[in-house]
């Protein structure tokens, strides 16, 4: 996974993420922001980087 994307979604602050979403979605889908952290998203993006062919 590119360097540059880890240190992006680590510097990332969750807590002002889920805040600046949440508004957008209906209630009912709002507990589903509870699991947005930086390790959730660097999963993500490594396993991306796996089916891309890119080492992580």
């Amino acid at each position: 996974m590119s360097q540059a994307l880890e240190s992006a979604i680590s510097a990332i602050d969750w807590a002002q993420a889920i805040s600046d979403v949440q508004r957008f979605l209906p209630v009912k889908e709002q507990t589903g922001l509870r699991q947005w952290h930086a390790d959730l998203f660097l999963y993500h993006a490594r396993r991306l980087g796996e089916y891309m062919g890119q080492p992580g």
